[in-house]
């Protein structure tokens, strides 16, 4: 992601899995959700845009 107005690029590594609700769910909750978690790697500096 660049960001707004800046030469900077924001390098982000993201992954997802499938896994079953918790059984605390509410009723419209499906049985298994898509979990997702994102690790932030580094900035980069741009020379040029």
């Amino acid at each position: 992601m660049r960001e707004k107005g800046t030469k900077k690029l924001h390098i982000y590594e993201g992954w997802a899995w499938r896994e079953q609700a918790p059984e605390d769910k509410p009723d419209w909750m499906p049985e298994t959700i898509t979990q997702a978690n994102v690790s932030k790697e580094g900035i980069e500096h741009l020379d040029e845009l």
